[in-house]
């Protein structure tokens, strides 16, 4: 009998230690740099393999049903290989994620994150590119005369990436140019960002930042490429340089 209680208390023990521990992460970080520290402390566990997957039990479920509360805004790629919240271990409602082929900035992008910065008062925007990116391939193949043809609406999103390939060697072995095209193109949609009236206010009066980044499928790693500096002073509206207003189709 004690042999089988003893046996049961250590099943018991076992069960508890292997439990994702869901709903006991850190509260919502108060600043930018708490929330990066954030991410980068989620993607080191998902690359060790150590992963909580925080936020995800039924009685935080049902803590959201009033609003959420994310602790930053994610500007990703479609790829499915590329899901921010398993690459940060974040778990439900703690990342507001906007997902579009090659994270391009368009105005429905840029009108998601001012709602994210605005709205939902999330302190970082990042911008997460990743190695191997269909969209940013294809910009380089339509770049180099390689490129099949493409309908209407694809062709619009690539022509979005292609400033990022100017002053690239298109004549540079193919994974480093690939390497380049994604790094820039990251870059771009994060100067783009910078750009948008209320998001310079929110970088200026509440400490926001803009910060670009990298995943590599392979390893799991998220490469940090720096925080967009902030304008000397918030832009007006009018200064922006993406339309304020979508073109109708």
């Amino acid at each position: 009998m004690i042999r089988f209680l003893v046996v049961l208390l250590a099943s018991l023990f076992c069960c508890a230690c292997a439990a994702p521990a869901a709903d006991t992460t850190p509260q919502r970080p108060k600043t930018s740099k708490d929330a990066l520290r954030m991410l980068k402390h989620g993607n080191e566990r998902f690359v060790r393999g150590w992963s909580r997957h925080p936020h995800a039990g039924r009685n935080w479920r049902r803590s959201l049903t009033a609003g959420q509360h994310p602790f930053a805004t994610i500007v990703g790629c479609s790829d499915s290989r590329v899901p921010p919240e398993l690459i940060f271990d974040t778990g439900i409602g703690d990342l507001f994620v906007i997902r579009v082929a090659g994270n391009v900035i368009d105005t429905d992008v840029a009108a998601s994150v001012e709602y994210g910065v605005q709205h939902l008062h999330t302190k970082l925007v990042v911008v997460l590119g990743h190695d191997s990116c269909g969209a940013v391939t294809a910009a380089v193949n339509q770049r180099c005369g390689l490129a099949s043809h493409e309908p209407t609406q694809i062709r619009a999103l690539l022509g979005r990436i292609t400033p990022a390939l100017e002053g690239l060697d298109l004549r540079a072995p193919r994974p480093r140019l690939i390497r380049q095209a994604v790094e820039r193109n990251a870059t771009l949609a994060a100067h783009d960002l910078a750009d948008i009236s209320e998001l310079t206010k929110a970088m200026h009066h509440d400490n926001a930042q803009i910060v670009r980044a990298v995943y590599d499928i392979e390893t799991g790693i998220v490469r940090w490429l720096g925080t967009i500096e902030r304008p000397a002073q918030p832009l007006l509206p009018e200064h922006s340089k993406l339309p304020l207003v979508a073109s109708a189709h």
